[in-house]
């Protein structure tokens, strides 16, 4: 075989693997369609904890930094601020922007339909 024959055929196999992988990463799962713009989807988590609702992307960096120190007083403290809810597993949303690892949606219904805030992209899941 000679060397362009040898290029052509891993540059055939590359793409080929390229391939499969856009596919995986963008095949039928709903989760991941679920959690693109204009999207219905629910709220999820493990053990159905509650799901904090950020009112903005910098109390939403606050949140998750609560969350990593188990810090229950900084959860408090974006809570009596306005700047947080928790909201519970099971609540339908629609996905109305997005951001690396987070998801701005608003809440369609229970008691803070209407709202709009930012969640952890993996808690957006398919109905």
């Amino acid at each position: 075989m000679t060397r362009n024959a040898k290029w052509g055929c891993g540059a055939l196999l590359g793409v080929a693997l390229l391939g499969a992988i856009i596919g995986a990463i963008h095949g039928e799962d709903p989760d991941a369609k679920a959690r693109h713009v204009g999207s219905r989807a629910v709220l999820r988590t493990e053990g159905n904890v509650p799901i904090g609702l950020a009112a903005d992307e910098a109390a939403f960096d606050e949140m998750m930094r609560a969350g990593v120190a188990g810090d229950l007083a900084g959860f408090g403290e974006l809570i009596r601020a306005g700047r947080m809810a928790w909201i519970r597993p099971g609540t339908a949303v629609v996905v109305i922007d997005m951001a690396v690892y987070k998801r701005r949606v608003r809440v369609l219904d229970g008691p803070y339909a209407g709202v709009a805030g930012w969640v952890p992209y993996e808690r957006v899941v398919a109905q």
